[in-house]
This record gives C-alpha cells, structure tokens and sequence, in this order.
C-alpha cells in the first residue's frame, strides 16, 4: 500500500530499494558461511504461491558492480559506512556489533571479524514469522533460498525493488533481538554504498516512445532466466547482432519469449520504441503496419503503402532506438521474395539504432533471416515445467507432486501442452483429476488426439481459426509450411513414414530412400521444424511423442492414412525380413543381429496400431512373419507365438489347405509349442501338416520327410520316444539316405535320432551315432563351428548319462578352451558347454568345479537384457540343485524362486517353470516346510497330467517326489496309491536295472512295509 502511494506521489520513480532485516539461512553461499551481521542481496524473491520478477537489470547490474569492487578493493567500504553510524554517540548502543559471542551457531573458538560479507541469493518472504529450524532447511534445500523476511512480497507486487536484508537470527527458536541493530545498519551500509553504482538519468531521458503489442503481458510466466539473459544480452550489447531468431518446435515458447522481452524493454529501457508484427501471412503483417503507422503518428505519402512508411520510419533518426518483433517467421514464401510479390523480409527496417527479433519454427528459415545469430528454445525442464504447472493451474485444483510430474513427462515438458492441461483441469477441477487426465493420454490413440486437440482460450496468443490453441493443432500449421515448400517431397514422405513408427529409437537405415543425398536432406527439413532429432553419437532418431500424435492426426484429416500405413507395412516387412534372414542367433556374433533388433518395436508398433475389430491383411501377415522369427530369436517365444497365430489365420482364410507357405507356417508355429512346452498343440499341428503332405506328395518329395522331421523333434518332446525313433528311421530312409554324409539335413536327422536314443536308455547307441557325426562334422568344420558344437555337447550329455563322466568332461572342457579362443566369451554354445559341464561335474563328484562354473553362468553378461533366457535360468536352476543337496535351502529357494519369477509370463506348464517349482517343493519340505512343498508338488503333477503322457519321465519323477512327502508326513496309503501307479508304468516301459524303475519299487516296499507294520501295532477290536 506504502509502495503504491509513493508512486502516485512521486510518478518518475522507478524502482526502489527495499532495507530491513531478516532470517538466514546458517548454509554456504558463494560468498562463504551465512552469519548474524551479514547481508543478503536479492537475486529472487520467492513465495510459496511462486516467484516475483526479478529485480530491474540497471539495479542488478550496479550490484554486480559492486560485489566486483568489493572482492577487489583492500578496504572495506561497508565496514566504513557503519563506523559512520557508530561514530554517533546515540546510535553507538543500539547498532555496534553484539560479538560473536551471542552467535549461537558460531562458538567463542570463531575468528571475531567486523567484515560484513555480501550473499547474493533468492529471499523468501511470507506472511508469518518463521521459527522452525526443520522448515527453514527444507524451504532452503527445495528452493535455495539464503534469507526469509515479511515485506518484500506486498511491496514487489506494486513496486520493482532490489530487496536488502542484514541478518538477524537463524529462523530457529532461538531467534531474540540481539542482532536486529547490527543487521539493520549492515543492510543499510551496504544500500548507501550501491546508490554510488546506479547509473544517473537526466529527465528528458525517461520516457516512453512507442509500444505497440497487441498481447497483455503474462503474469504466470516463469523460468527460462538463462535463455532469456542470453537473448537480452545479445539485444541490449551497443555492438550486438540487430538480428536475432528463436527458433524451436511449435508450442515450446517462443511466443511467451518475446513477449516477455517485450515487456522487459518496456520497463527497463524506457527510451526504446517497441513494435510487434505478425508473418504468419502478408495481410497480418501489413494490418500490423497500418496500426504502427497509425499509432506512431507517421505521416503516409499519397502514393506510399502503410508497410512502406513503417520502413522508412523505423530506418529515420526521428524514431530513436527501437525492438521489432517479427512473429511467427515460419514461411519462406511469405518472407523472402516470391514472383511478383515482395517478402516481408524485404519490408523490414535496417537501421543501426534498432533491433529486429525473429521467432520462427524453421530452423533453415531462421538461419536466412538472422544468420549465426539463431538462439534455439528447448523443452522445459523438470523443475520450470513443474513451476509453470502450479502457475498456471487453479489453486484448489492441485494435486500430488508424483501425479503432476508423470502428467508433465507424458506433456514432453512443452509449456503449450501443459497450459491446454492445466485450463482443461482448472475448469473440469469436479469432474477429471490428473490421473484422469493421464489415463486419457496413456489410453488410445484416438482419445489422446481428441484431448490434446481442444481449443482453450489463450490472451497471449493469436486467436486465429488457422493456428489455434490446442498443441495438436499447433503443428498442423507447421506441416502446412512444410508440405508447401518446393524441395519436401521426400520429408514428406519421410514423415509419413515416422508417423506409423515409434517415435523413439528410430535407426537411419530403417527409413526409405531413393538415395542417401536426398535422405539426409529430408532429414535436414524435419530437424529445421524441431520434429526430428538424433541422439549423440549414434545414428539413431527420435520424434517428439506428441509432435508423432500430430502427425498422425495430420494425415488421417488428410484422407491419407491408409495410403501411408501401407507404405510403412511395405517398407519394413522389407526391411525385417532382410535382416532376419542375414542374422544368425547360433553364430553367438551378435553384431549381427543389431539390424533386427533396432526394427523390431517399429515392426511391432506397425502390426499392434491396426484397428482391433479388422482381421489382418496379407501384407500384415507378411510383416508377422519375420517379426515372429525375429521375437523368437530374442527368446520372446509367447509374443512370438501370438504373431503366428495371426499370421496362420490370415493363411487359412486366403491360401489352400496345400500350398507350401501356409503349410511351412504351421510347421514354424508347432515349433513354437514345442519350445513353449505346448507339447500336445505341437504334436497336433505337427501331424495335420505332416498328413497333408502324405497325402499330396509323393515318398520322394524331401518336403514330405522335411515336416515328417518336425513331428519326430516333436514326439521326442512329448515323451512319446518310441513313435519318435520311428519317425527319425524312415526319415533317414526316405530322405536322409539320398544326401551326403555331412549333410545338413542328414546331419539332422541322425542327431535327433541319438537323442531320442538316449532318452529310451538306449545310450550305446546313442553314442556310437554322435561319435560319428562328430568325425564327419570335424573333417569339414573347424572346431568352433556352431553345429559341430551342438553335437558335441549332445555327445557329452549322452557319456555323463552312461556314466562316461570323465570322457565327458574331458571333451567339454577342450570344447569350452576352443571358444574362449575366438573371443566369444558369452556365446550360446559356450553357455550350453558350462551348462553340461556341470551336469558332469556334478556326476563325477567335483561339486567345488560345478559351483564355480555354475556362478559363471548365472554372472554372464550376455543374457542380462533377457530376464527369461533358458541358459541363465537353467544354470540358477543347477546351481539351486547343488545348494539343496549340500544342505544350503535358503540359498537354493532364493534362487529357485527367482527362476519362477523370471518364468512369469511363460506358460503354467513350462519345463523350466515346473522343474524349479518341484525342486522348491523339496527344498521346503527339507527345511521344515512340509504343507507348502505338498501343495507346490502337487500342484506340478496336475499340471503336468494335463499335458504330458502318462510315462513322460518328469511327470514320473514328480509323483514319485510326491509319495515320498505323503511318506515323510504319515500320508503313506496316499503315498503307496499313488506309487503303485509310478511303478506299474515303469515297469511296463523301463528295463529291470533302470535305477529310476528299482528305486520307485524299493520305495514302495518299503511304505507297504510300514503301513503293515503299523497296523500289528494297532489294538484288536473286540467288539466290546
């Protein structure tokens, strides 16, 4: 009120300094230690509503003055200006220094010094009087504020100060009056040396020429201090630049910028002349010429266009100095000369006492107009755009912090986005919370486009049909630019292309090109418009996320969205199947598959963006495909499954039940069941291609034993071991016979076959047939080759289950030496190598070597990207096993239950899954935990009845694991019904010294033992 009374009194004032005493903060500033007796010098006052404008610049810049001369002179003229207080006799007692002493914070064993240091920093001002220590440190810590006082809000809002504060307490409840006349003739002392700094301003010098803005100034802005110190000084400098640009995205600010230096100049170059025109079109700039003209009282010569006189106005002594605002500086056609017409550029003033700033999306345009002199505006960051929210959002409408910051991140920190939010939610405050708002954003993109495509009234922007208000619609005016310039054909194009994308991570050689030239100068014209931009030092790109919404709004109103969306299906099935069918997962190089990898979310971003309700086109098929192949190669095997699934019924609705492709689709997708322990879906699918082909080709067709093949892996792995052998023998009959011994195929065959040998304990034979693929192998191999590793590791598998551990672990560890010779120390075969070494190991009784290489495995780096990987999962699964055989069962069910975990998203009756969570069973029952491990085993063996036949040896073993808890909790005629089940079956498919067959018939001797003995035990009843 004071402030306010003053300025109608005296009218030439302008600012003020604001002296008094205040709180400090006991922290470190740049100046050092914050004392009793010390000053603090406004750099921001702050309140928790938000932050005051800074103080005028001729204040601070006489501030800066003196805090230089203040470090630099030997003499302290602070320190004088007090003794000349204190040389008065009357003021002695109530302003001398208290010692000290009486500085609570600073003990006797303290330096005593009369020296008043000066703290430059941001002063908190409030309505109450602050006493809390804790409150003051978090206030300090949230907002590095130095000084808390009571005035300076009330009187900044009516009048510009530079507040000054001398400190006279800590804000703690220690707070007493002992410092109060110190710390006022220190801010005093300090305010009478400053007045020597102030630049001195003759009358006739203070006044305003001309300002000319059609927009109110913003009072919710805040932030971007850096940016515009910048921007200030280049425009304010004598020998500056008289051209300068801001250039960035739409909807960052570039508005609210100039605006903001609009005002700026208004208040602290008093002297300068302010002009503002729009260049979105040739009428607004010369309606805005007009008003200039008009307003600036310039005299029109008869033949003399409006747009003309502003010119030579602006170029003539009469207008003294001057800032020009050229807004909206986004089309070179309109600015630069066209034709017969005359750019704007052409149009504008050159004259040494002025300055013209630029604001324009385009980079490239910005460029041409000011040349070097383009200042770019980013993004906000975390902390402005959070400030700016609670600025411009209702009060009562606030929110939790955690909400706000999502809701900003999903706004891309842009200040456009996050106005539209915060209108919308301060008038819909009853109806629609941020979470609400965020659900919307997250949701479809249909609904996000429809919120982020509402108009909101905005008094510091144009209210114009064509460029709106809502940030979606803000860059349609961007694309019009685009789409119009001569040379953006191909950044068209490539838009359109990003558009069906995702935004992020987009690799350079996945966009389409007619030549590399005319690519990076697309490039060139997307990045000069803020859409585009590309990480450090790579080669990959990214797209503002809601600048990508845009984009895809922009071409659906266009009626081009289908026409697009086919062209990037197109492209990238192109592009996906060329670079799966040049990567090679087994070759453990993984360099290889780096293609693949940077295009597979785009491939799936492109096949999950079709409408829900439409079945899928061919060319969606086609993209699936290798998209499918791709997702399984990264053991993504259930996204993989559903991408085949798809692209089967796209086959069966428009192929023949015989044609090749749609066959050889199904046979990828019984693989997929398989790998996915889908046994039963697998041996189905299996069977029908495979009967399909006996009934159309002929036994010498190889296609015909080339899906015969397939059902035989599957078959193995369903247990039925024996249809399987059988399969394996025709097929190398029918097919294998023909080829040479190294064949592929033949190879194939043959080691499947062994395997399936092993598995019906026909080991012998197994190993007579490995050892021999391997010699054929190694005369044509060299050692590291991925197949001749394959069989090898079968081969060792098959010694350990002979009993051969020591051939076994023999050959692995040459194996594993050979490659760690090629470098490859984290490749596929090298982790099954481990894998089997410590199976042998283990069998061998080397448990101290298995738990080392065992650690190894689960330690290896390449698989850390895969939280489901078979080869880092199954050697936690064996390291578990050796810690429950030697007693360690917290350390096997910690491990165990990550290897459930990491299986969550595989299905119920995955291998692996099981495995581990019988294995956990007996860990618990071993630790005590008898009822759980029940109910985890059995669990495993009803899942298991559902899926695997009834001699399958998992399922076997787990009911045999299952009788012996019966057994252990006094369950046994549970436990023996259950066995005589077990052993039956084993008796009937295992031979009479298979351990697996003698241990379940010991086992329930034993149990039949005890029941009968228990039942003598039992009283005879008389019936009595």
């Amino acid at each position: 009120m004071v402030a306010t009374h003053m300025q109608s009194t005296f009218q030439n004032l302008s600012f003020g300094l604001l002296v008094g005493i205040g709180g400090g903060v006991p922290t470190k500033s740049e100046a050092g230690m914050i004392r009793l007796g010390h000053v603090v010098a406004k750099d921001g006052i702050f309140e928790r509503t938000g932050y005051i404008d800074s103080p005028p610049v001729s204040l601070l810049q006489a501030a800066q003055r003196l805090d230089i001369d203040l470090e630099a002179s030997g003499d302290h003229p602070i320190s004088s200006n007090i003794e000349r207080i204190l040389a008065k006799p009357r003021l002695r007692p109530k302003y001398q220094h208290p010692g000290v002493s009486k500085d609570h914070m600073h003990g006797p064993q303290d330096e005593e010094t009369d020296e008043i240091i000066v703290h430059r920093g941001i002063i908190a001002s409030g309505e109450l009087l602050l006493r809390d220590a804790a409150l003051r440190d978090k206030l300090a810590e949230e907002h590095g504020v130095l000084c808390f006082e009571m005035e300076a809000a009330g009187a900044l809002t009516d009048f510009r100060c530079l507040v000054i504060r001398g400190i006279s307490d800590y804000c703690d409840a220690k707070k007493n009056d002992d410092w109060h006349g110190f710390a006022s003739a220190a801010a005093a002392a300090y305010a009478r040396q400053l007045c020597f700094y102030l630049p001195v301003m003759m009358e006739e010098n203070v006044q305003l020429r001309h300002f000319i803005v059609p927009f109110t100034q913003n009072r919710d802005f805040v932030g971007r201090e850096v940016f515009l110190d910048e921007l200030r000084a280049k425009l304010c400098v004598d020998d500056g630049p008289r051209r300068l640009a801001v250039t960035g995205l739409g909807g960052v600010g570039k508005t609210q910028i100039a605006l903001q230096t609009a005002f700026w100049f208004k208040e602290n170059r008093p002297t300068w002349s302010i002009f503002w025109v729009p260049a979105y079109s040739t009428s607004g700039f010369e309606k805005a010429c007009n008003d200039i003209v008009k307003s600036a009282g310039v005299e029109v010569a008869k033949d003399e266009a409006p747009k003309e006189a502003m010119q030579r106005f602006l170029n003539s002594r009469d207008a003294g100095n001057w800032l020009l605002i050229v807004h909206n500086a986004d089309d070179g056609q309109t600015m630069f000369r066209s034709g017969d017409s005359v750019g704007i550029n052409n149009l504008l003033p050159a004259n040494e006492e002025g300055r013209i700033l630029f604001t324009s999306r385009f980079k490239k345009l910005a460029f041409e107009l000011a040349g070097k002199e383009v200042l770019e505006l980013e993004k906000m960051s975390t902390p402005e755009a959070r400030k700016f929210f609670e600025q411009v959002m209702w009060k009562e409408a606030a929110q939790p912090v955690k909400l706000i910051e999502e809701l900003l991140a999903q706004l891309e920190h842009l200040p456009l986005a996050i106005s539209q939010a915060a209108a919308y939610l301060s008038n819909n405050s009853i109806s629609t919370s941020i979470e609400d708002y965020l659900s919307v954003l997250r949701g479809t993109e249909k609904e996000a486009a429809g919120l982020l495509s509402r108009e909101y009234r905005d008094h510091t922007r144009y209210d114009d049909e064509d460029t709106g208000h809502a940030v979606a619609t803000t860059w349609l005016v961007s694309f019009k630019h685009m789409e119009q310039m001569n040379d953006s054909g191909v950044a068209m194009d490539l838009l359109k292309f990003i558009s069906q994308i995702e935004p992020t991570s987009i690799p350079l050689d996945l966009l389409p090109r007619r030549n590399m030239e005319d690519l990076r100068n697309a490039i060139g014209t997307l990045a000069s418009f803020a859409f585009l931009d590309k990480r450090a030092d790579t080669d990959l790109f990214y797209m503002h996320r809601l600048v990508h919404l845009a984009s895809r709004i922009w071409f659906e109103k266009k009626v081009l969205a289908g026409d697009v969306r086919q062209f990037a299906l197109s492209h990238t099935k192109e592009k996906m199947m060329k670079a799966w069918k040049t990567s090679t997962l087994r070759s453990g190089k993984w360099e290889e598959q780096k293609a693949w990898r940077t295009y597979l979310p785009h491939a799936l971003k492109l096949l999950e963006s079709r409408d829900a309700d439409r079945s899928w086109s061919a060319i969606e098929a086609e993209l699936a495909f290798p998209t499918s192949m791709c997702l399984w190669e990264d053991y993504r095997f259930q996204e993989s499954i559903r991408l085949l699934e798809d692209t089967v019924a796209v086959g069966r609705r428009t192929m023949e039940p015989n044609e090749i492709p749609l066959l050889s689709l199904q046979n990828q997708l019984g693989r997929a069941y398989q790998v996915t322990d889908q046994v039963t879906k697998a041996i189905e699918l299996h069977e029908y291609v495979a009967r399909v082909f006996a009934e159309t080709l002929s036994k010498d067709d190889p296609d015909r034993w080339k899906y015969h093949r397939s059902l035989a892996h599957a078959y193995r792995a369903g247990g039925q071991v024996k249809q399987a052998i059988k399969l394996f023998e025709e097929c190398i009959e029918n097919e294998g016979m023909s080829l040479p011994e190294s064949h592929i195929a033949r190879a194939g065959l043959r080691h499947g076959l062994a395997v399936a040998y092993a598995k019906d304990d026909r080991v012998q034979e197994a190993i007579k047939l490995l050892e021999r693929l391997v010699e054929v192998t190694q005369s044509v191999h060299a050692e590291s080759h991925p197949r001749l590793g394959d069989l090898m590791q079968t081969l060792a598998q098959a010694y350990t289950l002979n009993g051969q551990s020591e051939r076994a672990i023999k050959m692995l560890e040459h194996a594993i030496a050979v490659y760690l010779e090629t470098g490859d120390n984290n490749g596929t075969l090298l982790f099954m190598f481990r894998n089997q070494l410590v199976a042998a190991y283990m069998l061998d009784g080397q448990l101290k070597k298995a738990v080392e290489v065992l650690k190894l495995q689960v330690l290896t780096k390449k698989w850390e990207h895969i939280e489901h990987n078979e080869h880092r999962l199954s050697a936690r699964f064996n390291l578990a096993f050796l810690c429950h055989h030697a007693e360690q069962q917290e350390k096997a069910a910690a491990l165990l239950e990550h290897v459930i975990s990491a299986c969550h998203d595989t299905r119920k009756n995955n291998r692996l899954r099981l495995l581990s969570q019988q294995l956990l069973g007996e860990v618990y029952f071993a630790a005590g935990r008898h009822e759980e491990a029940i109910v985890l085993v059995d669990h495993v063996v009803r899942l298991q009845e559902e899926t695997l036949v009834e001699d399958h040896e998992d399922f076997l073993r787990a009911q045999h694991k299952l009788t012996v808890m019966y057994e252990g909790t006094g369950r046994l005629e549970e436990a023996i019904q259950l066995l005589n089940h077990v052993v039956a079956v084993r008796e009937r498919i295992l031979p009479e010294d298979h351990s697996d067959r003698i241990d379940s018939e010991r086992a329930l001797a034993r149990m039949v033992q005890s029941i009968s003995e228990s039942h003598k035990d039992l009283p005879l009843d008389t019936g009595t």
